[in-house]
């Protein structure tokens, strides 16, 4: 049911059916339904029908099962039939639930979708000036989609980098079964019950040995590294999203294996010298 670059709709063809044998073969009933759906879908995308309706019993199913995002979907997948139909009317009706929550905060891929539809529906009514200003909204945030995906990748290796030198660091100045102990401490410091004993199990020595070689060749316990640890990445994070409130403070916080606020503030104190509000403020 797509569309040539000139907005002009292509005919689906009828191969592009399920065969009856194929959906006798689907036993869960969700899936069958689906797949029902978009055999009616497909046959009903043609400029010769005109069976796509606005009360598509699927959509009334997904409606009255409460499901929003599924809603959204098949919205765009009958607006796509009805403008392959040529029924740009019924098209534009059909999305003009979706407009609310373009308006209302929809960013990204899912905004994409319903710009790529409307500025469809109203080339295809002749609105042509709406359908520019819509089609040069789907390019921008397109852009931006782009732009967003292509960073990703970099900040991921940024962030995994910093956390390998950290422990690469640190870990070279321990003897080798004591680096073992400090990966582990690093590879479970979201766990909010990570204790020393614990730690002292996974390599197979006392928690008094485990103290005293930490104390010697760190200057710190293992309990102080642990909370050290925490709060490099706590910041880390923080630093990344300056703009934050008290509360994503908190929730970044518990993410660390940070649970009270009170800890937070005394570790946080501890290891900078501030408020952890202060980051907050810039």
């Amino acid at each position: 049911t797509g569309f040539k670059s000139d907005f002009e709709p292509r005919t689906c063809p009828e191969k592009g059916e399920v065969p009856e044998e194929i959906l006798d073969g689907v036993r869960p009933p969700l899936l069958r339904a689906r797949i029902e759906y978009l055999r009616q879908l497909i046959s009903s995308a043609s400029p010769t029908s005109h069976t796509v309706t606005n009360s598509h019993p699927h959509l009334n199913w997904a409606r009255e099962q409460g499901l929003a995002d599924y809603q959204r979907t098949l919205r765009i997948e009958v607006t796509l039939a009805m403008l392959a139909a040529g029924t740009a009317d019924n098209a534009q009706a059909m999305l003009e639930p979706l407009h609310l929550l373009s308006h209302n905060g929809a960013t990204g891929h899912r905004e994409l979708e319903y710009l790529y539809c409307a500025a469809k529906a109203h080339q295809t009514q002749g609105r042509l000036h709406e359908s520019a200003r819509l089609y040069n909204r789907y390019a921008f945030v397109a852009m931006q989609c782009l732009r967003e995906e292509a960073q990703l990748p970099t900040r991921i290796l940024k962030h995994a980098d910093k956390i390998s030198a950290q422990r690469d660091d640190v870990g070279t100045r321990l003897p080798a079964r004591y680096r073992r102990a400090y990966s582990f401490i690093v590879d479970n410091l979201e766990r909010p019950d990570l204790s020393v004993c614990e730690v002292a199990d996974e390599i197979g020595v006392t928690e008094r040995a485990l103290q005293s070689t930490f104390k010697r060749f760190l200057g710190l316990s293992p309990s102080e590294v642990i909370r050290r640890q925490r709060m490099e990445r706590i910041r880390a994070e923080l630093m990344e999203h300056p703009d934050g409130s008290n509360a994503s403070l908190l929730g970044v916080a518990n993410r660390w294996g940070v649970q009270h606020r009170s800890t937070l503030t005394n570790g946080w104190r501890k290891q900078f010298h501030e408020a952890p509000t202060e980051i907050l403020k810039g």
